[in-house]
């Protein structure tokens, strides 16, 4: 069972590499049309709809493939279909440790995935980081307070973690407000939260932080809202709808935020959040309802 899922921006993640041929070479111009110079090939393939998937250490992605399941790739002289390919599932390699409750984000073509809970429980410093283009592991510096349930964003091109649940003393979790930042490999704090707050929603717009719902220091299902413009932290309108274990996105204009749990009930809402305009919208609900567990009913 998923005890957290966290979205990438799929406009910023390589291909996933696969077996597949290269791709045909172009034919050549027709009579009369100039020729345009060849463009470097590179092994990072852009454009695709990546979707990394975090269960138990076991990793997949989603790469697009043709009508008969094959990689996209064709031989030459083969007409491109005209309908759009269809995504199909790829097992990748496997983190080098089981962890749930993590946190992820994508920076410079590798997904990071930070903190968590393993084996026995225990709550996780472990920071880790897996290259697509290599299908393969990487460590990075430990988070200096180990934390699950926390939140990744990627700010300024670099990785940023959010609160989280961190252990006092022998089986006690407490939210924190603590905000970390990868600067040259090495972890820089920044200003906290206005609260504490762990499994909340997380995303950038532009070059500001907006993190929105979770759970406070006292177990207290949130509504409010954090905007850090790279000085320090300020509210924003409460959301609609108090939830934990959402799933958030940004299109860098608009955050959505999608599904989660009230501690009691699962949500089919989905609301979006105008940081220009301080204001939340109300959008289409799920056809069920979901949190970020993995349970759908």
């Amino acid at each position: 069972m998923f005890a957290h899922t966290a979205s990438i921006s799929a406009s910023s993640l390589p291909w996933a590499v696969s077996p597949s041929a290269p791709p045909p070479a172009p034919g050549p111009p027709p009579d009369g049309a100039a020729e345009k110079p060849a463009q470097p090939e590179t092994h990072r393939r852009r454009g695709a709809r990546v979707l990394l998937l975090v269960a138990s250490g076991v990793y997949m992605v989603v790469t697009p493939r043709d009508d008969a399941g094959s990689e996209a790739a064709r031989p030459v002289g083969q007409t491109q279909p005209t309908q759009e390919t269809q995504p199909g599932w790829q097992t990748i390699a496997d983190a080098r440790v089981a962890r749930d409750a993590v946190a992820a984000t994508e920076a410079d073509g590798t997904i990071w995935v930070f903190g968590g809970l393993g084996e026995g429980g225990r709550v996780s410093g472990r920071h880790e980081g897996y290259d697509p283009a290599i299908d393969s592991w990487k460590s990075g510096e430990p988070l200096p307070v180990p934390v699950q349930h926390a939140m990744a964003v990627t700010w300024q091109g670099t990785p940023v973690v959010l609160g989280g649940w961190r252990t006092e003393g022998a089986n006690t979790k407490v939210a924190t407000d603590r905000v970390w930042r990868v600067v040259n490999s090495r972890w820089a704090e920044l200003p906290p939260l206005l609260q504490p707050r762990a499994a909340a929603s997380a995303a950038v717009v532009g070059e500001r932080i907006i993190v929105t719902g979770g759970v406070d220091a006292s177990g207290k299902v949130l509504d409010t809202t954090e905007i850090f413009d790279g000085t320090g932290w300020r509210l924003g309108a409460a959301m609609p709808t108090p939830r934990q274990m959402s799933a958030a996105a940004s299109d860098d204009r608009l955050v959505y935020v999608v599904g989660g749990t009230t501690g009691s009930a699962d949500l089919a809402t989905v609301e979006a959040y105008d940081p220009a305009a301080d204001t939340w919208t109300d959008l289409p609900h799920f056809r069920s309802r979901a949190d970020c567990r993995g349970r759908e009913r």
